[in-house]
């Protein structure tokens, strides 16, 4: 089986009827699930472009990065583009987002308010 066949077969037809930014985790990746950051924008570190694999990343999203250290960061898709073969690899810009998310104890994504503090506490 041809990996495109298997992605489709495995991802199916995504369909997010929501408009509002989705946070996709990207702190432990493997095969069909990564992403890379490959060429730096700017001077400070703060855009980026890069590729990887994942259903359903749109403009506007957040993706999480880990660290060899254990440390994440938050960057914002600012523009993406999808290939057509495989069809859930992708290319696309990011720029530096910090503060919006934090992971928790048990390692779940918690988003933070204005203070810094958890939207759910």
């Amino acid at each position: 089986m041809r990996y495109s066949e298997w992605a489709r077969r495995y991802y199916g037809k995504v369909e997010r009827t929501s408009t509002e930014p989705k946070v996709h985790d990207y702190r432990n990746q493997g095969w069909a699930w990564s992403c890379v950051f490959r060429e730096k924008r700017d001077d400070k570190g703060h855009l980026w472009s890069g590729y990887g694999f994942g259903p359903d990343i749109r403009k506007d999203d957040y993706v999480i990065l880990g660290h060899e250290n254990g440390d994440h960061a938050t960057y914002r898709v600012t523009k993406i583009r999808y290939e057509r073969d495989p069809r859930d690899m992708y290319h696309a810009d990011f720029e530096y987002a910090p503060g919006l998310y934090d992971i928790s104890e048990d390692g779940k994504i918690v988003a933070l308010n204005t203070e810094g503090k958890s939207v759910e506490s």
